[in-house]
């Protein structure tokens, strides 16, 4: 299996490859490349054991000498090859190394040629048998580490071919003559196999291609879904579930304890607007609503979404000041306030009011500041304290009271817990009773007497 560093190299080098014949080239440079290491120690072991066995009948240079230079030329050859990896990421540096070892394997067959030709006049018997055997198997083995290169393998096996034909069947035609014939066939096929070879490493590339171009496509189509599915189509905006993801990322990101801040915007008014001048017009007004808050969050480093319907929230970076947010909460209801021009070209307005969590308490998730943006927004929604209101102790209070109510009310007897009063009607021309109004009390054995306006609202909502 391929590494993934290997899959990598193989990535990068065929985005780099501007035309399929130059990734077609660099994937042969690749291919080539791990089998040259091979290729040299083959040639550097069969070179060594026929020097050694014409040892005590030729001249130690042709014996020894060439044999030990063609080892060390080997080595650095092969450490060449093992450090020049990256290099065919290039395409042209892959041409210019295909062009070097076409040079490369010409000078190695002449070299091995005249070397041939200088053992032969001192081989006898065997030693010309094993002569003959190294030249017809040296050039097919060698091409075998180049089969990705249909050039190499044929300069190679036709060089082969002339060194038997110059060497041997110049000295004997009938029998080295009838030797070649089926050389010459085997070489053949060894052509066409390269050749079938490249091709299949074309076709290779060009699948290649393809399936980066169906998954680039697939990825887009999987970033396209995942933005409809976190953007709000009305108005780009994030969606309610992208703004969750947000503010746990603000929450998350934030240093030394340090919170963000969650702000809930609701508009006043845009029922009214959606039912006179139509759905139109409400989209308009959303949309010019969602660009303001835009434009307002962005010169404060904030993000902005619509929850839903009417209901925008935002959320700013820690690094944000209190008087700083409150300032941008005041400027984000003046901006929404101004008139906005309808598609019927009617003007129009509404206000906004605006609900913020707050610093001064501890929390545990960011659910916890978008719960205490919600119940000041809630109290903003009263129209007790302005249009912008932020989370307080007063506020946390009274939340602790509602949480308290609502448990003890899941958990109420009501046939039991509550009673009847009576409130009387007089009649004030005479002082006589008329009628009574039945009043509905709450008697807790958990938290006592409960007002009917703090369990009639929390009634209404289970």
């Amino acid at each position: 299996m391929r590494s993934i560093s290997d899959i990598k190299h193989y990535r990068t080098m065929l985005q780099n490859a501007r035309t399929l014949e130059e990734a077609v080239v660099m994937e042969q440079m690749r291919a080539t490349s791990r089998n040259l290491s091979a290729l040299y120690a083959m040639l550097c072991v069969a070179s060594l054991s026929l020097g050694m066995s014409f040892l005590n009948h030729a001249p130690l240079y042709l014996t020894l000498g060439l044999p030990c230079l063609f080892i060390v030329g080997s080595i650095l050859r092969i450490n060449h090859w093992r450090d020049s990896q990256a290099e065919f990421t290039d395409p042209l540096r892959a041409q210019r190394d295909f062009v070097v070892i076409e040079i490369g394997s010409l000078i190695i067959f002449a070299v091995i040629g005249g070397w041939i030709a200088l053992l032969w006049p001192y081989a006898i018997g065997r030693q010309e048998a094993q002569l003959a055997l190294f030249t017809g198997l040296i050039g097919p083995v060698g091409m075998m580490c180049s089969m990705p290169r249909p050039r190499i393998v044929a300069a190679g096996l036709s060089g082969t071919l002339l060194i038997f034909c110059f060497v041997f069947v110049r000295h004997d035609p009938f029998y080295y003559g009838y030797m070649a014939v089926p050389m010459a066939v085997s070489y053949a096929a060894f052509l066409k196999v390269s050749l079938t070879y490249k091709q299949r490493i074309a076709e290779s590339v060009m699948l290649h291609n393809e399936l980066v171009s169906e998954n680039e496509r697939a990825s887009g189509l999987a970033e396209s879904n995942r933005f409809l599915a976190l953007s709000d189509t009305l108005t780009g905006l994030p969606n309610r579930r992208r703004f969750f993801e947000q503010i746990n990322l603000f929450f998350e990101r934030s240093p030394n304890g340090e919170l963000p801040i969650v702000g809930l915007v609701d508009l006043d008014g845009f029922k009214p607007l959606n039912d006179v001048f139509g759905h139109s017009a409400g989209d308009a007004m959303l949309v010019e609503t969602a660009n303001r808050m835009k434009a307002a969050a962005a010169r404060y480093g904030g993000s902005v979404a619509r929850l839903g319907g009417d209901e925008f929230a935002y959320v700013l970076p820690w690094n944000t000041s209190r008087e700083e947010a409150m300032k941008f909460s005041l400027e984000l209801v003046a901006s929404i306030s101004h008139p906005v021009v309808l598609p019927s070209g009617d003007i129009s307005r509404v206000s906004a009011s605006v609900g913020m969590s707050s610093r001064s308490f501890d929390v545990a998730s960011a659910k916890d500041l978008l719960e205490q943006a919600d119940f000041a927004l809630f109290r903003a929604k009263e129209a007790t304290s302005g249009p912008v209101v932020e989370f307080s102790s007063h506020h946390a209070a009274s939340k602790r009271r509602e949480v308290l109510v609502h448990q003890a009310f899941k958990n109420a007897d009501l046939d039991k817990e509550i009673h009847l009063v009576f409130q009387p009607i007089i009649d004030t021309r005479d002082g006589a009773i008329r009628r009574c109004e039945a009043l509905a009390r709450w008697d807790s054995p958990e938290i006592g007497m409960v007002p009917p306006g703090e369990f009639v609202p929390i009634a209404e909502k289970a």
